[in-house]
């Protein structure tokens, strides 16, 4: 019998660069502990560096490689060994996406893509449209509706090139990723918390972050640093997207905390759950494998935290 709206269940896990780690660790703790919650799973969302997350769980199930993804494969320097302000002018990007798709994903954890794109799970893998800075929902179920313009299918894409698009974020990676006919990156800076999907805000949810609402200082360092490479660094730089997407990424706090807003809402309500640090964790450009380990790590710890209020939300209203 198919559920009600109300029924379904949703896990969104929200973006964060090499910091994803967190994310990671708390989803494996969540789904290890309540399988029933897996096994009734009806939406997944993976924003950013999350949408590999996503796409190696509904491939492998409990045999995903998380762990080792975010503890040991991700620690190789050969994917990002930042040394300072200087490798900003490189052409080289700050995180090798290239590396991360064709040695550490199809040589060293290769996937059987047909298992994700026929999985019972859809999932919602966000990129933006460089041309139209629109924000596209690549998801692995036919789209007939012709008013959800918002959303494409990934059943002839090569999920490899889905997952590295929607990574291709500014100032890691300052390029774009072709699929089909047109060129993607990272919607993280118009959609860092993927709740506003009417599929996911009708559904229960657990949801998972890298940090809470941005204070005025963040909000600030956010602006600084957008402006600074855009003064400093832009003019000189040949590997870089159009200045636009540098002024969204200044402006990311300010749409974050309006999700995280109506996350709380939710929860406020009994539909949501939300996991977030309690400590500060690593850095953007700190892919050490002591560091992202104690990033995995307190992912698992900060789920725990939450086991009590996970039972009580999916036991509402059965």
């Amino acid at each position: 019998m198919e559920k009600s709206t109300q029924n379904k269940i949703a896990m969104i896990l929200g973006d964060g660069g090499i910091k994803a780690g967190f994310i990671a660790g708390a989803a494996d703790e969540v789904l290890r502990e309540f399988p029933n919650f897996a096994n009734d799973l009806d939406y997944m969302v993976g924003a950013s560096a999350s949408a590999g997350n996503v796409v190696y769980y509904l491939a492998m199930g409990d045999h995903h490689p998380g762990k080792e993804m975010w503890t040991t494969l991700l620690t190789d320097p050969r994917f990002m060994n930042f040394k300072g302000v200087g490798d900003l002018y490189r052409d080289q990007p700050l995180y090798d996406l290239d590396f991360m798709v064709e040695t550490i994903f199809k040589k060293e954890t290769p996937i059987d893509q047909s298992k994700v794109k026929h999985h019972k799970i859809q999932c919602f893998l966000p990129v933006q449209d460089s041309e139209s800075e629109q924000i596209v929902y690549f998801t692995n179920r036919p789209v007939s509706d012709d008013t959800r313009r918002d959303l494409r299918e990934v059943e002839k894409l090569d999920l490899y090139e889905v997952i590295k698009a929607a990574s291709a974020a500014p100032l890691i990676f300052d390029s774009v990723v072709p699929l089909e006919s047109k060129t993607y990156l990272d919607a993280a800076a118009l959609d860092p918390l993927p709740i506003d999907i009417p599929e996911i805000l009708s559904s229960k949810k657990v949801i998972i972050l890298t940090k809470g609402k941005a204070n005025l200082l963040k909000k600030f360092r956010y602006v600084l640093v957008s402006l600074l490479f855009l003064v400093f660094v832009f003019p000189f730089k040949r590997r870089k997207l159009s200045a636009s997407k540098y002024i969204q990424y200044a402006l990311k706090p300010f749409k974050l905390n309006r999700l995280i807003d109506i996350a709380i809402n939710e929860e406020q309500a009994g539909r949501a759950v939300i996991i977030w640090p309690t400590e500060k964790i690593g850095g953007l450009l700190d892919n050490s494998s002591e560091t992202l380990a104690k990033t995995y790590d307190h992912g698992q710890a900060a789920a725990r935290a939450k086991f009590d209020d996970i039972k009580k939300m999916l036991l509402e209203g059965v």
